[in-house]
């Protein structure tokens, strides 16, 4: 399964929700993370855009992984859309049995676009 980052496909709604535009096999979804999961993933509140397309950058290769596994296990939805939990991001968070982290993902830096709270401009 070949995933990639669509560049510009990211849009930042703070206090809301981040939305990643990837594609998947040449399918277009929309992975949507909440707040609260990216503030529990981060372990620390997120006060701006910038601390938050850090830690996208930081954990590309995990959320490229808990992507391709949510769509592995269901396949890709319907609506082209799905949310990913907490425990999506957390299971692949720790290596298991002390082994290292995933590393890098080959994939130029994240671009970033951000929506007003209210969502008005699309």
């Amino acid at each position: 399964m070949k995933l990639l980052f669509r560049p510009h496909g990211i849009v930042i709604r703070p206090p809301h929700c981040v939305e990643l535009v990837v594609s998947v096999d040449e399918h277009a979804v929309r992975a949507m993370i909440d707040w609260r999961t990216l503030t529990r993933v981060a372990g620390r509140p997120l006060r701006d855009a910038a601390e938050v397309q850090e830690l996208l950058e930081a954990h590309r290769r995990q959320i490229a992984l808990a992507i391709k596994a949510r769509l592995f296990a269901r396949g890709v939805p319907f609506a082209h859309e799905l949310v990913l939990t907490a425990e999506d991001l957390e299971a692949l968070r720790q290596p298991p049995h002390g082994e290292e982290a995933c590393g890098e993902f080959p994939t130029p830096g994240i671009k970033v676009s951000l929506q007003p709270r209210d969502g008005a401009a699309r």
